[in-house]
């Protein structure tokens, strides 16, 4: 299914699950895909995850990481092989560890997110932004995720406050 509609209908469980405690604290306690977790779409997940958690303020989100240590290509003995962070490499019947797409937009995202989540919006279709501001660190970060396929290429505007940015 479409990362992002996943991830909306987290929020929605959220709002569901507020509705009925307010007073507890909301986790995602692991997410992945069974099949898709080594492609672009395992990252998409990742990202769109990510992002409702931010913007929720979700006590902690993870991700599976290394299920099993067998894997194969139609590995039915442990389906769930197949849906990790980490996975053990086929190339070297196991020996070794690859990590996927999902693995590397989950570090990406932590390591440049920080501070809070300030309310971002944006108008083009199959485009989703999310922004942080830590001003103690000096830093903002604004992700967007494309759901549309390459090659679609949009131009962009982020409006920043008074100040010296730089960007990578």
């Amino acid at each position: 299914q479409d990362p992002l509609i996943l991830a909306e209908n987290l929020r929605q469980a959220v709002h569901q699950l507020r509705a009925l405690d307010a007073t507890k604290q909301i986790a995602v306690t692991e997410f992945g895909s069974l099949f898709f977790a080594a492609s672009l779409l395992g990252a998409l997940l990742a990202a769109q995850i990510v992002r409702v958690g931010l913007e929720e303020q979700l006590l902690m989100t993870l991700r599976h990481l290394l299920i099993e240590d067998r894997t194969s290509l139609f590995n039915l003995q442990e389906p769930f092989a197949n849906s990790a962070a980490i996975q053990p490499d086929p190339m070297t019947s196991g020996a070794t560890y690859r990590t996927t797409p999902g693995y590397w937009a989950m570090k990406l995202l932590a390591e440049s997110l920080s501070g809070s989540v300030v309310p971002v919006r944006t108008a083009v279709p199959g485009l989703v932004a999310l922004a942080t501001s830590d001003p103690a660190a000096g830093r903002a970060a604004v992700v967007l995720i494309r759901n549309q396929p390459a090659g679609i290429t949009w131009d962009v505007s982020v409006g920043l406050s008074p100040g010296t940015w730089s960007g990578t």
